[in-house]
């Protein structure tokens, strides 16, 4: 396996739409029980990663969709073969998504 690779990004977004709190329901009745989990979470730009091509698997540090933080982010990824790998990059901000599409060369 290859050294990890860092992935930087650098994302503007139109503000369209704001920003969201979505609410997390709580289980009605519920005795003597913990819940560990926030109460709400903030939806807003997110990045993901996938690979579309190459001779083998590409593994990313994380398979979610990162959060934005003003207009950037980052991961790692991994090769484990050498080879030309096709990633792409995924903006999404709740209501509309772009791509950017990277080629790595793997010796």
């Amino acid at each position: 396996m290859s050294a990890p690779l860092k992935l930087q990004a650098t994302i503007r977004d139109d503000g369209l739409p704001k920003p969201r709190i979505i609410k997390q329901a709580t289980p009605e009745g519920t005795f003597g029980a913990q819940i560990d989990r926030p109460a709400a979470a903030v939806r807003g730009l997110t990045l993901s990663w996938i690979q579309y091509g190459g001779p083998a698997k590409a593994v990313f540090e994380s398979g979610d969709a990162t959060p934005v933080t003003n207009g950037q982010t980052s991961t790692t990824v991994r090769f484990t073969q050498p080879g030309t790998y096709k990633l792409r990059a995924i903006a999404n901000d709740g209501e509309l998504s772009t791509n950017a599409d990277v080629v790595v060369s793997v010796r």
